[in-house]
């Protein structure tokens, strides 16, 4: 088995553990401030004071995950190469373009500067053109960028105007692949202090943006102007810094030791099957739909969940260890296949559904996670069988089946 022949990681490089211990300090440490006022964009303010009896499980939940990371050891991930991928560049390119023209010609709602348009708007093709160019991206770095420079500028300008959509996670998403694919199997006391300097200043530009970006959609620039200048920095990242309503979740659920009435926990088979969630009902019992009605009723929206809530609400302290094997679980078969395929294209969409797993997980309940996993690898598999189809019909009939490298 090829894992088992690759040495082990450093311990500080970015291994799934690790991402998981950065994600979760960075949803936490609203917790160090003590409370915060949420500022919605239509001025009014909510204050919310976090209870001190939260640290308890603050400081149960760290430690398990400093456990986890001394001790479950991991290889190094393959990264090499080993199979003729000339068609996969094709492929994904063919996908950024032809959804693309979909979004712009037939996905109006999109435009909106309503969110809740913009979700209820968007369909199947338009999640192949948000995934394709965050892959597009990673792949083109993966494969040597100075020979997939199209597809760089392509994924990059594509991830730019799904930023200007409303949809943040889908840059970030990638920016985290991106720092998995060169930090994996390196340790973490070699980063350049540029690197931390440009993460924090990425974290601040996405936290800034949501304040603006409705004023963005209108056309009203003025209001942009003045939220950013005449608006306390704090102010406008308090917008757009979801930790502080999403840490509020483990906040309340510990405070009241709430229970879950019902979860979808035990449904969790059929979300890797795909479209299967589809087909069965997984609302009615989801996390956010029993929590949201009775601690953020206040709010006019939507609010992201919290996987340390909702674990929490259906096991108690056992659930913290819970999920984090489950998730180390997920991540360790993920990272076996990748250094078992040796397609640049496969590989791409297995570290984005790391980052979903690891990173973005946070402001998630465990089936929305591994669906949306699922949703980029079946979107990295879309583009592979395109590039299968592409080299089947333009290769000779003498050709080779494959060419190794």
């Amino acid at each position: 088995m090829i894992q088992k022949n690759l040495p082990l990681s450093p311990i500080f490089s970015l291994r799934p553990q690790i991402l998981l211990l950065i994600s979760t300090l960075l949803y936490f440490f609203p917790y160090a401030v003590g409370s915060f006022e949420y500022i919605s964009p239509y001025g009014w303010r909510y204050r919310h004071d976090y209870h001190a009896d939260t640290i308890y499980i603050v400081a149960f939940i760290l430690t398990c995950l400093f456990s986890s990371m001394v001790l479950i050891k991991d290889r190094v991930v393959k990264f090499s190469l080993d199979w003729d991928y000339r068609y996969e560049h094709f492929a994904i390119l063919l996908l950024i373009v032809i959804s693309g023209s979909y979004l712009i010609l037939y996905s109006p709602d999109l435009y909106s500067y309503n969110k809740a348009e913009v979700l209820e708007g968007t369909n199947r093709i338009n999640y192949i053109y948000y995934y394709s160019c965050g892959l597009g991206v990673i792949y083109a770095l993966l494969a040597g960028w100075r020979k997939h420079l199209i597809l760089l500028i392509l994924g990059s300008l594509g991830l730019i105007s799904t930023l200007y959509i409303g949809h943040r996670s889908y840059l970030a998403i990638t920016i985290g692949g991106i720092a998995y694919l060169f930090f994996r199997n390196r340790s973490l006391a070699k980063i350049n202090p540029l690197y931390i300097a440009a993460a924090f200043a990425g974290i601040m530009f996405l936290a800034v943006y949501k304040s603006v970006y409705v004023a963005i959609k209108m056309g009203d620039f003025a209001a942009v102007r003045n939220r950013l200048l005449d608006n306390p920095l704090t102010d406008n990242a308090l917008i757009g810094l979801e930790q502080f309503v999403t840490f509020a979740h483990l906040d309340f659920i510990f405070t009241y030791d709430y229970t879950l009435p019902c979860t979808n926990i035990w449904k969790l088979p059929i979300a890797f099957i795909p479209f299967m969630d589809e087909l069965v009902d997984i609302s009615s019992c989801g996390y956010n739909a029993q929590v949201q009605q009775i601690f953020f009723s206040s709010y006019s929206g939507g609010v992201a969940a919290n996987i340390w809530a909702e674990f929490y609400a259906i096991f108690g302290y056992a659930g913290m260890p819970i999920v984090i094997l489950l998730i180390v679980l997920f991540t360790k078969c993920i990272e076996y296949f990748i250094s078992m395929v040796g397609s640049p294209l496969i590989k791409s969409g297995l570290i984005m559904a790391i980052i979903e797993l690891t990173i973005y997980i946070q402001r998630k309940e465990m089936m929305g996670a591994v669906i949306s996993a699922k949703r980029v690898i079946l979107v990295a598999l879309l583009a592979y069988a395109c590039a299968f189809a592409i080299r089947s019909v333009t290769r000779s009939p003498r050709s080779a089946v494959g060419v190794r490298r």
